[in-house]
């Protein structure tokens, strides 16, 4: 017997069936025809015709633009992540091949297809998770405390200032694990890669860092904002974004970071260390609330 409540949800289904996948689709006929004589029949086989799957648009990295007060609260800066993941994929696929010299290897770098993606002439901004602010009232301006974002001129990016800006985990278990005496326990195992900026030290010394030790660059930034219109944000909520340029295109492999398990701490961890040489153009900071600029800051 025809049912005009299921002949409504089924008319409800047809009218989405286009931006839906097939499985999903079906599934919601099923539900709608559910308690009535199969009104969705007919309906369930015109939704299998003219399905077109649509591909996801191809990711790429978002450029920063200088001047704007005002930032989208999404896509405004990149996720290291993806964009190591795709800038490692293409540099894989032009890597220096075993009878190719160095003359033609340079030359294919510069090609169109390698600087699809990722251009020497955009600037690219990531976000700087760790760096505390505070309002200075005197100087009316919202500044870094002491070592709250740090750069290193050490083993971990070899001949260059290595600065951290995120982490990934791309595979985590578990297993049972013993000891050499027979203590047991579960090991928790994870890997990933680790993300830094390769920085000259020239485009450090001089800019918005201080050298307390030789191999050690501590951000003092300083952004400013008149009294009364930080009063109307919450100083947790002032977050700052680095904005920089390519200087090479190619990537870097530091010595990485392990991490043994033991019984008091059940723990392996395996982290690649992955870099890309960029020169820091600036600093932005923002209200993460509302996405205001606070203030730019040009190095």
């Amino acid at each position: 017997m025809f049912n005009p409540d299921n002949f409504a949800k089924c008319r409800e289904v047809e009218k989405y069936r286009h931006i839906w996948p097939k499985a999903l689709t079906r599934l919601l006929m099923v539900a709608a025809a559910a308690g009535g004589t199969g009104a969705c029949g007919q309906q369930e086989k015109r939704s299998d015709e003219g399905m077109e799957t649509i591909a996801a648009p191809a990711w790429a990295p978002s450029e920063y633009q200088w001047g704007s007060r005002q930032l989208p609260l999404v896509d405004f800066a990149n996720d290291p992540s993806p964009f190591f993941t795709a800038f490692k994929n293409e540099w894989e696929e032009l890597e220096k091949k075993e009878f190719e010299t160095t003359e033609e290897f340079n030359s294919r770098m510069e090609n169109e297809r390698f600087a699809s993606r990722f251009s020497k002439d955009a600037l690219y901004a990531f976000p700087l998770l760790d760096v505390d602010l505070a309002y200075n009232a005197d100087r009316e301006s919202f500044e870094s405390s002491d070592m709250s974002y740090i750069c290193w001129w050490d083993t971990t990016i070899p001949n260059h200032a290595a600065c951290p800006i995120g982490r990934t985990i791309d595979s985590s278990d578990r297993y049972r694990g013993k000891n050499a005496y027979g203590a047991a326990a579960e090991v928790e195992k994870t890997s990933g890669r680790e993300f830094y900026l390769a920085v000259q030290r020239k485009n450090l010394e001089g800019k918005a860092f201080k050298r307390p030790l030789p191999f050690q660059y501590d951000l003092h930034i300083r952004c400013r904002m008149p009294i009364q219109e930080a009063k109307g944000i919450a100083g947790k909520d002032v977050k700052v974004i680095v904005v920089r340029s390519l200087r090479a295109r190619e990537l870097l492999l530091g010595v990485g970071s392990s991490e043994t398990p033991t019984i008091g701490n059940p723990v392996e961890e395996h982290f690649e260390t992955q870099a890309i040489p960029f020169e820091i153009r600036g600093f932005v900071c923002y209200d993460s609330a509302t996405g205001a600029i606070v203030d730019t800051v040009k190095v």
